[in-house]
């Protein structure tokens, strides 16, 4: 089964498009993994004392796209404003994310991979709050 698929089998029409709602929740699920094992593999690192952004921006991110997969998974039922409001902060979390990865994505995998899917997740939820913006 896929997110599309669980999104489109309720029986609450959502008010924007299911693949939008299920791209967003699907990239965020992803950012929020692949943001908890770069903050590991950081912290593995032999200058790892030099990564501590790195690490903070990682679990935040972990966090609040983790917070944004599940509240989006219940977006039938969920109030417009406050969904916005995890969209951007999601958005944001990316950003700072993508931004602390990329000075160190030509030395470390991780952080290369770290800031793909980061922008990947940023994306995705920009994609669907510019929708539930418009309706």
């Amino acid at each position: 089964m896929t997110t599309l698929e669980m999104l489109t089998s309720a029986p609450q029409p959502l008010t924007v498009d299911a693949a939008l709602v299920a791209a967003a929740i699907d990239a965020a699920s992803a950012c929020a993994v692949v943001c908890s094992a770069c903050a590991s593999a950081c912290l593995s690192e032999p200058d790892a004392a030099e990564m501590a952004q790195c690490v903070r921006d990682d679990l935040d991110c972990a966090d609040l796209c983790g917070v944004a997969a599940r509240h989006l998974a219940r977006l039938n039922a969920s109030d417009k404003q406050l969904t916005l409001a995890v969209l951007a902060a999601c958005i944001e979390a990316c950003v700072q994310c993508a931004g602390s990865c990329a000075p160190h994505r030509d030395h470390h995998e991780h952080c290369r991979l770290c800031e793909q899917a980061c922008n990947r997740c940023e994306q995705a939820c920009q994609a669907l709050l510019d929708a539930l913006k418009a309706v």
